[in-house]
């Protein structure tokens, strides 16, 4: 097998150690030329582009498998929309007719529900925020495109969160008050999970489907800091955050993400199957 891997990131490094146990070549993406030494180091094939620039996507290695997990980098000077979108239409227009799997990571975004209920694949998409917007365009992208829509898989991700990302945890070790509404679910995924679950997913035969990835436990947001609280050993505090801030908008969506058409489908063991696992895992091994 021959990879091919947009976004050498938090999740996507992991993706690709997992693909070299089983493929002849695994190519990374980087726009960066001081990435290089890092991705050869790792054992993978450095690929400099720039999704937003279709000229840099010429010459396209052969491959087989090919995921999209591009991320927004604020200093780039683009848009979320000239990445995620126009970057994404470009990638499928210069990919060779040899890809048999496009897998594209999206996001749990384009649901805007609000009152605590269940979310499935069947739900409403009315995104209300920029990133969710952007990752709905691309999806629909996806799915209009001739050659790609039966051999993709799209996965709205949940949070992801793991070592080095768990959200506010310096706040909490500081002893420092929490901005974020105490009420509202988070839908979480631990980034091993994450990429175990794009491994899995990748080797499937794809047939346009969606999946939504969750670990299928939703936690209010005031138990799950509770809980990074009582493994630090702090009091946790809660400030409301101001009406524009983008953590006031993410607290405007309320709902819980099932992941019951992906384990129904690919049977997934998850290592971390809560946030309770996860956390124990993360703090325990940073002391």
């Amino acid at each position: 097998m021959r990879d091919f891997i947009f976004g050498y990131g938090y999740l996507g490094c992991r993706i690709a150690t997992r693909w070299l146990k089983q493929s002849d070549t695994v190519y990374a993406a980087t726009r960066k030329k001081e990435n290089i030494s890092l991705i050869k180091s790792a054992g993978l094939q450095p690929v400099i582009l720039d999704v937003t620039e279709a000229d840099s996507l010429q010459e396209l290695p052969e491959v087989d498998r090919v995921v999209f997990a591009v991320g927004y980098d604020r200093s780039s000077g683009k848009s979320m929309d000239q990445v995620y979108v126009q970057g994404l239409a470009n990638v499928l227009k210069s990919l060779p007719d040899s890809v048999q799997h496009f897998v594209y990571v999206s996001s749990t975004g384009v649901y805007a529900q609000s009152d605590g209920g269940w979310v499935d694949e069947t739900s409403a998409c009315l995104p209300i925020r920029p990133g969710g917007k952007a990752c709905l365009a691309a999806e629909q992208l996806i799915r209009n495109d001739d050659r790609f829509r039966q051999r993709s898989t799209i996965l709205r991700f949940a949070g992801i969160y793991g070592p080095q990302r768990v959200p506010n945890i310096e706040l909490v070790r500081q002893g420092q008050p929490i901005p974020c509404a105490e009420h509202g679910y988070l839908n979480l995924i631990h980034v091993d999970d994450a990429a175990t679950i794009v491994d899995l997913v990748s080797h499937s035969k794809p047939n346009g489907q969606t999946f939504l990835v969750s670990d299928g436990q939703p936690v209010e947001r005031r138990e799950f800091y509770l809980e990074v609280g009582r493994l630090l050993e702090r009091n946790v505090q809660f400030i409301q955050p101001s009406d524009d801030s983008n953590r006031r908008r993410r607290a405007d969506s309320n709902k819980r993400c099932s992941n019951q058409k992906l384990v129904g489908e690919f049977h997934v063991s998850f290592q971390y199957p809560s946030y309770r696992q996860g956390l124990a895992s993360i703090v325990g091994a940073a002391g």
